[in-house]
């Protein structure tokens, strides 16, 4: 089993139901409790999200890993995009692994991440959160 630590960096930018379409799906004509709505509606993404363990919205998360496994499930999906992935050497050093090395899965769910036809992952230092 390969153990992770997933660490939300950037949340999301807007929530999937505005404050707008709530007060017209409630009926409310009123706005002294849009603070409240809003402050609603993200708790109800965010238990949602938990429960499901998926993301409702694009977010930005690092994720990481003691060693690289065969195949890198990447937890919460859908899978967006992968900006980097980054290694400690055994010198190390902590390097950018080149995109041409691994292929991405966008359409899998959970995406996933393995090394590109003919590659393998680099060696990597014997330490907590080497990858």
């Amino acid at each position: 089993m390969v153990r992770y630590g997933l660490t939300l960096i950037d949340g999301p930018s807007q929530e999937p139901v505005s404050v707008s379409e709530a007060k017209t799906h409630l009926n409310i004509t009123h706005s002294n409790d849009d603070t409240l709505l809003d402050t609603l509606i993200t708790a109800a993404r965010q238990a949602c999200e938990t429960e499901t363990r998926r993301q409702f919205c694009i977010a930005r998360y690092e994720l990481k890993m003691d060693e690289f496994p065969e195949m890198i499930i990447v937890p919460r999906p859908p899978l967006w995009t992968v900006e980097q992935i980054e290694y400690v050497d055994s010198g190390g050093t902590l390097l950018n692994l080149d995109q041409s090395v691994y292929q991405v899965d966008k359409d899998s769910e959970p995406g996933r991440i393995q090394p590109a036809y003919g590659e393998t992952w680099p060696s990597h230092r014997d330490q907590l959160n080497a990858v």
